[in-house]
């Protein structure tokens, strides 16, 4: 509600239930947080006390007690704000907002007597304002799993769902893990977001509409061949049936810088990278983009869809994939194809995902300068990780859930000749690169629980 402060400690655990539907159907009495315009929500995690927003049915301490990828078992985080949106569907005195994903204009007046809020009249629904300054409060190291829930037919709720949030806000370091809806969507709105990681979510890991235009940097995705659509859609303007007017402000010019977007597998149908989509006119750049089955890019050609993709690192594509509709987005030499020496890349439960670059890589080569705002960390290389620090182990689902080594273990790479006497730990990774073979009189000790890996060459 307005001016309402919800203050959540390092360490909490919040479950949302799942309510009478099921999954794939609507009954709107499952768990979901709301974040109303004028309401705040402070929620300041740690890396190693997380806030973890997940189901009931989700036992924190036990890694394997849901079948992965369990999705839709309850909503997810929903925050309105009042900064601008170009929605012209609805306006109240010229100024425009929205009504969340189809539910009703709920209107709530407080009539408790004596109570300072007596009075006063919350809109619970709606979203969007003239205030792109606009608080909606403090969130760090909070990772929302398993949400997702349906609200209507095409209408699921995502992992964070982000309706005209100000650059008022802070949000870092937060995760949607396993959502049956998008990670990340952004209803118009000028937040700003670093450190954000969407995993194995259905639909989109990043998905922008309503004239976005915040900064972001350092971003990751990855997704799995059972449910994806794009890496990250980006519509400028609501999609039909909703009017398409020309340059309706503000216009979606956001940043992303230094993601890392990892698709469902170069052999999946089906799944784009980056998809711009009705009057967008967003940036990305200093990013490394693999592992699609679809285009690299895709822009809708509605004559006003101009976005800048520059400077970033594609690989691991389907042959001859660039974008459709023969409309050019950058020049071919802008956006090099290289492989990005990604350490590892795994989509299941044996802690070998390992998204940082290897050394040599070509992602410490030509990482554009950017301008030094305040906003801006140094980054002198392409995609959301360096060479030594995987900034989402330890507070997220991925790690949680077993996808990245545990906390302090070594990843070893390994190729070619072993003499002697050698000893793998299971609390160790150990990469085949090439071929690898143990030499006459050599013994390798190989302990119970470790978890061997050979890269596909």
């Amino acid at each position: 509600m307005n001016k309402a402060v919800l203050t959540i400690d390092a360490g909490t655990v919040v479950q949302g239930s799942a309510g009478s539907g099921s999954s794939s159907t609507a009954a709107n009495d499952f768990g979901n947080l709301y974040v109303c315009v004028g309401g705040k929500l402070n929620a300041i995690g740690t890396p190693n006390r997380p806030i973890i927003f997940t189901s009931t049915s989700d036992d924190v301490t036990d890694s394997g007690d849901l079948i992965f990828p369990s999705r839709g078992l309850w909503g997810g985080i929903v925050i309105f704000g009042s900064a601008r949106l170009n929605n012209v569907g609805w306006t109240t005195n010229a100024v425009a907002y929205e009504i969340y994903e189809g539910l009703p204009d709920l209107v709530v007046t407080n009539t408790t007597v004596g109570s300072p809020y007596l009075g006063q009249v919350d809109y619970l629904h709606r979203f969007g304002g003239t205030n792109d300054e606009d608080s909606s409060g403090v969130m760090r190291y909070v990772s929302v799993r398993h949400g997702g829930k349906k609200l209507t037919t095409d209408k699921e709720i995502n992992g964070w769902s982000l309706g005209a949030v100000g650059r008022g806000t802070t949000m870092e370091y937060l995760e949607a893990y396993c959502t049956a809806d998008d990670g990340f969507e952004f209803f118009g709105g000028a937040v700003n977001t670093k450190h954000l990681v969407s995993a194995f979510n259905d639909d989109d890991g990043f998905d922008t509409d309503e004239g976005y235009n915040g900064k972001n940097q350092f971003w990751f995705g990855i997704q799995e061949a059972g449910a994806k659509d794009s890496g990250s859609e980006q519509n400028g303007q609501p999609q039909a049936p909703d009017a398409y007017v020309i340059n309706a402000l503000p216009l979606s010019n956001y940043i992303v810088q230094n993601a890392t977007l990892i698709g469902a597998g170069a052999t999946t149908t089906g799944n784009d990278a980056l998809r711009f989509r009705r009057g967008n006119k967003a940036t990305w750049r200093n990013s490394v983009i693999t592992d699609f089955g679809g285009v690299r890019v895709r822009i809708d050609d509605d004559g006003e869809s101009t976005p800048t993709v520059v400077n970033n690192l594609f690989w691991g594509f389907i042959t001859n994939s660039n974008e459709d509709y023969g409309k050019t987005y950058v020049p071919a030499e802008s956006n090099p194809v290289a492989n990005p020496l990604i350490r590892s890349i795994s989509r299941t439960q044996n802690g070998g995902l390992d998204p940082r670059p290897a050394a040599g890589s070509p992602v410490f080569t030509g990482a554009l300068n950017v301008e030094s705002d305040g906003f801006w960390s140094p980054a002198p290389f392409k995609g959301a990780f360096d060479a030594n620090d995987n900034w989402a182990a330890g507070w997220t689902g991925l790690a949680a859930e077993g996808f990245f080594a545990a906390k302090g273990a070594t990843t070893n790479y390994v190729s070619g000749y072993l003499y002697g006497a050698h000893t793998w730990s299971a609390t160790n990774v150990y990469i085949l690169t090439e071929f690898t073979y143990i030499m006459s009189n050599a013994v390798l000790n190989i302990e119970a629980g470790t978890v061997v890996q050979g890269v596909s060459g």
